[in-house]
């Protein structure tokens, strides 16, 4: 996929630009004060986003607002754990949600256990 076509991808999803590079938080505190509060939940989101975006993008998938919420709660959980984030745990996060009997989220878990 090149360029063109995720910026096209992009705005079918919803016309939202995320940046899938690391990023500082001067977009979001461009003088520069900050408090851990805000830091935490600037990584929560950027995190919860990016990883949405790139399951939406590469499997080309829409994702529904239930997998979105389990998502963001298995990466909020996470770094509130000060567990290391990455897709093993996103993957770990998903199985445990289906085994609690959450059948929707079974495609998703194939697609992230692909990314993985």
């Amino acid at each position: 996929m090149n360029y063109e076509d995720f910026k096209n991808k992009i705005k079918q999803i919803g016309g939202k630009s995320i940046n899938i590079g690391m990023d500082s938080n001067n977009s979001i505190n461009p003088l520069g004060i900050s408090t851990i509060h805000a830091d935490v939940n600037y990584e929560r989101e950027s995190k919860c986003n990016k990883i949405m975006c790139i399951l939406e993008v590469h499997f080309e998938i829409i994702l529904t607002s239930h997998e979105r919420n389990v998502i963001r709660e298995i990466v909020t959980e996470n770094i509130d754990r000060s567990i290391k984030q990455d897709f093993k745990v996103l993957y770990n996060g998903l199985l445990q949600k289906e085994e609690e009997g959450d059948t929707k989220l079974k495609w998703l878990i194939s697609a992230v256990k692909t990314l993985i």
